[in-house]
């Protein structure tokens, strides 16, 4: 991440979305590597969720993000400039040997941290749509980090999916517990893919229905 662009957003952010915080991610000596996810709603989530992390955890996390986005409009570009994502192709893959998660294992495998929207684009306001398969694999590669799901709730309000201005409306997030391979909710089913994402969705449907 830019911490210097990233850090101006979030004092704009609190002037005038009055951003409300519940929970940060742990500083356990070392930056632990983690990965985040969250419901998505607006091009305003993934700064939203950069309250969550501290000045070092910033500087290892990197947005998975659809890269026909940021390589087009000017909300785009600088969000690129900002969080230097990692970008995935969202339309399908022709050739059956490549991988479109490739380069989320090769952030991982470089000990980065990252931000994943499971549901793949903004979905409508307020709603949850389903999430994509591509958590799961990502948790089956990597059982041994731990997955943070975060719940952020108004700004599908304050600027949503096909609005033209942001309105000066409260968004708040919220960090849940992580969940991780072991995870009671996940230890005894045959797919941890699926389990996972049905896990988190849970947690995330849940908490935006009962506006947190």
């Amino acid at each position: 991440m830019n911490l210097f662009l990233v850090k101006f957003f979030q004092y704009f952010l609190r002037i005038f979305f009055g951003v409300s915080v519940e929970g940060r991610l742990p500083l356990r000596g070392k930056t632990e590597q983690c990965i985040i996810v969250a419901n998505h709603n607006s091009h305003l989530d993934v700064f939203l969720i950069s309250f969550l992390l501290s000045i070092s955890q910033m500087k290892q996390t990197h947005a998975v993000a659809a890269e026909d986005f940021f390589k087009k409009g000017f909300f785009g570009r600088m969000a690129g400039w900002c969080f230097n994502p990692v970008l995935i192709k969202r339309q399908k893959v022709k050739n059956k040997a490549e991988n479109p998660l490739q380069p989320v294992y090769e952030a991982l495998h470089a000990g980065k941290s990252l931000i994943v929207f499971p549901e793949g684009t903004r979905g409508n306001p307020g709603e949850l749509a389903q999430f994509k398969r591509g958590i799961g694999f990502v948790a089956q590669q990597y059982p041994q980090l731990p997955i943070y799901s975060a719940v952020i709730h108004g700004v599908e309000r304050a600027w949503g999916r096909g609005d033209l201005w942001p309105l000066p409306l409260n968004c708040r997030i919220k960090l849940l517990r992580p969940v991780t391979k072991g995870n009671q909710y996940v230890k005894n089913k045959k797919n941890i893919s699926e389990s996972l994402a049905e896990k988190i969705a849970f947690d995330l449907e849940t908490l935006v229905k009962n506006n947190l």
